[in-house]
């Protein structure tokens, strides 16, 4: 499926196995798959799933309503937008390039491996297993904004040689603010 418009709204149970598209307008990218998985990929052309224009993103909402059902997201096809929201239904997720430009929210996942560039202003996963592999790079706020970014998570394991890209000014730096109830390896 490539589903390019001003507003991308696809909320009844779709099968769809692999995703592209483009939304433009200020209401974002929505899409529920019914499919046992989904592939952020590349599809008629279309790498990824963006949504907003330049200069002001709008959120994303992908939902998996098939238990057990995976999603996976190509090396070649980022995920671009404000709220990006990712939820399943106990099965695994796998991210290769999240650029939220404000917060990335994860619910109902077994867990979640971030393997490439994951940007965020905020990382919500309350209750949830979240790992790094050794080529993911870790950008709060996105490069040259500081924010302190709040991580809520169950558990997050971080592999060796994870990049964490921190900003820096005269005053202030990036930071990870998480949850006292976080496990952090």
């Amino acid at each position: 499926l490539n589903a390019d418009a001003g507003f991308v709204n696809l909320p009844e149970n779709n099968q769809v196995l692999f995703a592209s598209g483009r939304a433009w307008g200020d209401n974002g990218f929505k899409l529920t798959s019914a499919a046992p998985s989904l592939t952020l990929s590349t599809v008629d052309g279309v790498q990824g799933v963006a949504s907003g224009s330049a200069g002001k993103p709008a959120p994303i909402h992908i939902q998996l309503t098939t238990p057990g059902a995976n999603l996976a997201q190509d090396s070649s096809a980022p995920l671009l937008g404000s709220h990006i929201t990712l939820a399943g239904l106990g099965g695994e997720a796998t991210l290769s390039e999240v650029q939220a430009q404000g917060t990335l929210s994860l619910s109902g996942w077994k867990s979640v491996l971030l393997n490439g560039k994951t940007q965020f202003d905020a990382l919500s996963f309350p209750g949830g297993s979240l790992s790094t592999s050794s080529s993911a790079v870790l950008v709060p706020g996105g490069d040259g904004r500081i924010v302190s970014a709040p991580v809520d998570v169950g558990t997050m394991s971080i592999a060796a040689n994870t990049e964490l890209a921190v900003d820096f000014d005269a005053d202030q730096h990036d930071e990870l603010l998480f949850s006292s109830t976080a496990g952090v390896s």
